[in-house]
């Protein structure tokens, strides 16, 4: 509701922002799980999950704060830096309700906000060799 009230501040439409959204969320899982399978770090007690690094609750909330400010930096820029405050919330939840360590929702905070550019690269870059192509193609 909120991306379509401001559809005409955004950089993307609708169906590039939700390419966007796919890929970083597959690199974001990928990188997480690929983690928390091979590092295998205990949970805060009482639990004895070994999948505490990283946080993946902070990954998606720092990847999804990071895609929101680089939509709306230019004309909504307290739109574009209030999702960092639920990112931040979210952290601070993990950590407060004993469900990972501070290295965890670190980890997961940059792994969210590189998940989160990469894929704006990606999908940036598709775009310019779609133009590019269709450029060469009316000359």
């Amino acid at each position: 509701m909120l991306l379509n009230a401001t559809a005409n501040k955004r950089q993307h439409r609708f169906k590039t922002w939700l390419a966007i959204i796919a890929i970083c969320e597959g690199i974001q899982v990928a990188i997480t799980e690929t983690l928390k399978r091979n590092v295998k770090e205990l949970r805060p007690q009482p639990s004895l999950s070994t999948q505490s690094f990283p946080s993946g609750h902070t990954a998606t909330s720092f990847a999804g704060a990071e895609l929101l400010r680089s939509e709306f930096r230019e004309e909504r820029p307290i739109i574009s830096h209030s999702d960092y405050g639920i990112a931040v919330a979210t952290a601070v939840l993990r950590l407060r309700k004993n469900k990972h360590w501070l290295s965890d929702v670190v980890a997961g905070a940059a792994i969210g906000v590189i998940s989160a550019r990469l894929s704006l690269r990606v999908v940036n870059k598709i775009k310019k060799q779609k133009e590019g192509c269709l450029q060469i193609q009316t000359l």
